[in-house]
């Protein structure tokens, strides 16, 4: 770390994600249409590969030692011994992307570990850019989270202050997770909390920024599909004053990027609060400890 600054990476992050959007633009509607599967049997489009060859080339540019595990491109090694490891998903959120287009939320979530083998705990960056907003949301260790518009003046974003669990406490979920055991998100999420003030969004990357600019007090997520988004979902909560915690009620801080929910078809309840206290008692609430 002597070599890269935290705030040298932090603005190679920022770069990145602005270079994400400016493709995201030059694409318009060509962005929607489909290339080919990816390694999770999904159908990629236009604009979730090109988003992130954006990330790629422009991280590549900066010369730093890079690994990337990203959701189009797989795994890519930026140089000969990478030092750090970049986990990037080119758009979350397709659906609202290709249904909704400049009405929706989504956008191009990256993140920057230290080491290769990192626990949540060791981010350095993490970045949201929400496209048809026009606004970027980032955080850098101990720097603190913050939005950014398209002038580029950035202004810090915090959680909200909650600390027990109200029934008038805004929650973020996906009613359709697109999980095959289908009854999961319900039996696991949906049925313990009827009542509550839900409210559907489809991208996680909604979960992530909305949770930390203290929209919602919490948000609902399961590991899946190299758990990119939480990856890039973890700092930018925390270093908002929330925290991300498993349904044991465990902060996934101390949890290794690489090992944590990483089985196949291994999905583990999230957690995401804006205190974590809050976190913590959901956690218990959900499991009925």
């Amino acid at each position: 770390m002597q070599q890269w600054e935290i705030d040298r990476i932090r603005d190679i992050g920022v770069k990145a994600l602005r270079s994400a959007y400016q493709t995201h633009e030059q694409l318009g509607d060509s962005g929607k249409s489909k290339v080919k599967k990816n390694q999770y049997g999904e159908m990629a489009l236009r604009g979730d590969i090109e988003c992130e060859s954006a990330v790629i080339e422009s991280v590549k540019a900066s010369g730093l030692p890079l690994r990337i595990i990203s959701e189009e491109h797989g795994t890519i090694d930026l140089a000969r011994d990478p030092e750090f490891i970049g986990v990037l998903d080119g758009i979350d959120g397709t659906k609202e992307y290709v249904e909704k287009g400049r009405n929706g939320r989504y956008g191009t979530m990256f993140a920057i570990f230290e080491g290769t083998n990192p626990k949540y705990e060791d981010y350095i960056f993490n970045g949201s850019m929400e496209h048809p907003k026009k606004r970027l949301f980032f955080s850098y260790r101990e720097g603190g989270a913050f939005v950014s518009g398209s002038d580029g003046n950035a202004s810090q974003i915090r959680t909200a202050d909650i600390r027990e669990l109200d029934r008038k406490a805004l929650i973020y979920c996906d009613f359709d997770s697109g999980f095959s055991e289908t009854d999961l998100y319900e039996k696991t999420f949906l049925s313990k909390l009827r009542g509550f003030n839900l409210v559907e969004h489809y991208a996680s990357q909604t979960h992530y920024v909305g949770v930390a600019s203290g929209e919602a007090a919490v948000a609902l997520e399961f590991t899946r599909k190299g758990n990119l988004e939480i990856a890039v979902g973890f700092g930018l909560v925390k270093e908002a004053g929330g925290g991300i915690v498993d349904i044991e009620g465990r902060d996934l801080g101390e949890m290794r990027y690489l090992e944590f929910g990483q089985g196949e078809g291994e999905h583990i309840p999230i957690v995401i609060a804006c205190t974590n206290e809050l976190g913590v008692e959901v956690a218990k609430y959900l499991s009925g400890n």
